[in-house]
C-alpha cells in the first residue's frame, strides 16, 4: 500500500469522523440514538460479561428451550438412570462372554470323543 493511499484512507476516517461529530451537534435525538446504540452494543459484548452474567443467561436459554421440551428431557433422564442401572450386569455379561467364547471355541475345535457308548446310543449323532 503507498503512502498516497494509507493518506487517502486516514482523510476518509477523518471526514467520517467530523460528519458523526456535526451530525451529533445538530440533533440532540440523533445524540440520544447513538448514545443508545452504543449502549446496547456495549451491552451484548459477551467478552465484557462476567462468569455470573453468562451462568444466568445459559440458564435463561435453557430455560426457556426447556419450556416447551421437558417431556423428552424426562424420558432421556429416565433412559439414562435405567442404561445406568443396567450398566454392571451387561459388564458382567461381557465378562462371562469373553471368558466362554475361547472355551466354546476350543471345544468345537477339538470336537468330542465318539465312545462306545455314544455309539451305540447316539447312532445319528
Amino acid at each position: 500500500m503507498t503512502q498516497e493511499q494509507k493518506a487517502a484512507e486516514i482523510l476518509k476516517a477523518n471526514r467520517a469522523a467530523a460528519r458523526v461529530a456535526k451530525a451529533r451537534e445538530l440533533s440532540p435525538a440523533f445524540d440520544a440514538e447513538c448514545r443508545a446504540a452504543e449502549e446496547e452494543a456495549q451491552r451484548l459484548d459477551v467478552s465484557q460479561w462476567t462468569v455470573r452474567q453468562h451462568v444466568m443467561y445459559g440458564l435463561g436459554y435453557a430455560y426457556g428451550w426447556l419450556r416447551g421440551r421437558w417431556a423428552p428431557l424426562v424420558a432421556f433422564i429416565t433412559l439414562t438412570w435405567i442404561v445406568v442401572k443396567i450398566l454392571p450386569f451387561l459388564w458382567l455379561m461381557a465378562k462371562f462372554l469373553a471368558i466362554m467364547l475361547p472355551v466354546w471355541i476350543i471345544t468345537a475345535l477339538g470336537g468330542f470323543r465318539r465312545t462306545p457308548y455314544r455309539r451305540r446310543v447316539y447312532r445319528d449323532w
